[in-house]
């Protein structure tokens, strides 16, 4: 085969993923699935403040970067639908991150056939799918951090003109207000520019070092309740690293839920760091090392975690290293290159469009479909009748609450957190007698497990009626 000829299959594959990666992500968002419990905490405060309030602490414990909350905001001015609207940004930045990547991809990965694998893991994961049509800043956060580590590939440390500085300098600034990860991208930049002399740092950091100060001001006015800092410490490297093992684990499954090679996932990146190092005075693999390893660092240092969703803005750099063997194998035999990225496509694809993509397809994905319950309680409740929302079904209510009319209805919405059946009955004993009550359910901690204690108190008495779904969003009537 010739040259030509390779370059011309590989553009095409490198276009047919590309595609297939942005359509599954246009795909997703065009089902307007209604808001979850954490899109609703947002969606309130889009709904609730002006533009100029969105820079003050956010409610319900929402820690949105305002200029994403602004795009997300102004969204909502030219489209009525807000699951669109305020879902359109994660689209935007989920699609432009695909030739992003690839971009990112050509500068430290030579092989074709390793660009290829990089881009296919990147444009058909599953998370980066979910995160392009959730209204949450996760898919900006990887935009972002690409964008900003893509521009060291063109910076001069003997000359930037000054369009070049500019845009720079205003890339670096604005990002951090666009995705607080986008900081530590511009910190790694900062380093690797040291060498570059104290001249080029001025030119290029002056401005994002007035912003990041600015961010650090800001910032310093928020406060996290105990579930979040309990979820963040789940991301933390314990200082004796006794933690190492099962965080792998659960970010393996989180990132990779049905590829089952996991064992082989960790090999391929194993043998990418370990190329990573053996020319690591190659620029390009510097940035990819640097950010990489500034990731763990900033996870044992209790700074930020590497964990789930919080740590999807590095995933784009684990794809990187993942594909680096290719770079050195089949050398002297091309063919075993190719042999072995066509046989990594068809094992990762197999294994996951029977799942990820069919559930796409197929729209069997998770929903809280609090809207429709209400809907469902207005018509067949009688105006005497109670609806009780659960705690952390309060914050979908609070949301939904506006689209269905609820006039006239008494509702309860309970101020604690209820798990275990002694507890719910011990609460819901305290309810009048002679009264016929609704309870909506959509969000727990711990659903079907919830779920299956409120059915059972709700049995226990009289003109019990459960009206639920799959997903174990429910609305359970009875009478005391």
């Amino acid at each position: 085969m010739t040259d030509r000829s390779r370059k011309a299959i590989y553009y095409i594959l490198a276009l047919l993923i590309a595609i297939a990666g942005i359509s599954l992500r246009v795909l997703y968002y065009s089902y307007a699935r209604p808001f979850w419990n954490d899109e609703s905490a947002l969606a309130i405060n889009l709904v609730s403040r002006s533009f100029s309030a969105l820079w003050l602490p956010l409610d319900y414990e929402q820690f949105t970067p305002p200029l994403y909350a602004y795009f997300c905001k102004l969204c909502a001015l030219f489209i009525q639908n807000k699951e669109y609207a305020f879902r359109l940004p994660a689209l935007l930045f989920g699609i432009m991150s695909v030739p992003l990547f690839y971009l990112f991809s050509c500068k430290v990965i030579k092989n074709y056939a390793g660009r290829i694998f990089a881009l296919m893991l990147f444009a058909f994961n599953y998370q980066l799918i979910y995160y392009s049509q959730e209204l949450k800043q996760y898919s900006c956060d990887v935009f972002m951090f690409l964008a900003v580590l893509l521009s060291y590939f063109f910076i001069d440390k003997e000359k930037n003109d000054v369009k070049k500085l500019i845009a720079l300098n205003l890339l670096f600034s604005l990002s951090f207000w666009f995705s607080y990860t986008a900081v530590f991208a511009v910190f790694i930049l900062g380093l690797l520019c040291i060498r570059y002399g104290k001249k080029t740092l001025l030119s290029l950091f002056s401005l994002p070092f007035i912003s990041g100060l600015l961010l650090i001001f800001y910032t310093k006015r928020f406060h996290t309740n105990a579930m979040l800092n309990d979820f963040w410490s789940g991301g933390f490297i314990e200082h004796n690293f006794s933690n190492i093992k099962n965080l792998i684990n659960t970010n393996l499954i989180f990132y990779f839920s049905d590829f089952p090679s996991k064992l082989f996932i960790i090999l391929l990146f194993i043998t990418g760091i370990i190329l990573l190092f053996k020319k690591f005075k190659n620029k390009e693999y510097q940035v990819v090392g640097v950010s990489f390893g500034f990731a763990i660092v900033l996870s044992y240092c209790g700074i930020y975690p590497l964990y789930l969703r919080t740590a999807i803005y590095i995933l784009p750099l684990f794809f990187i290293i993942l594909a680096l063997p290719f770079e050195y194998s089949g050398v002297k035999n091309k063919l075993v290159t190719y042999f072995v990225a066509a046989f990594l496509f068809a094992h990762f694809f197999v294994c996951t469009f029977k799942t990820d993509y069919l559930q796409i397809i197929k729209k069997q994905y998770y929903t809280e479909n609090t809207k429709e319950l209400l809907e469902l309680f207005v018509e067949r409740s009688k105006p005497q009748d109670i609806l009780i929302v659960p705690n952390l079904t309060g914050i979908n209510f609070a949301y939904y609450k506006s689209f269905v009319n609820l006039s006239g209805r008494q509702i309860f919405v309970l101020k604690k957190q209820l798990f275990e059946y002694k507890d719910i009955k011990n609460a819901y004993d305290t309810l009048d007698k002679g009264r016929t009550y609704y309870i909506l359910f959509t969000h727990s901690a711990d659903k079907p497990y919830v779920y299956k204690n409120l059915c059972a108190y709700a049995e226990e008495h009289k003109n019990t009626e459960i009206f639920s779904d799959k997903n174990y969003n429910a609305l359970i009537k009875f009478a005391k």
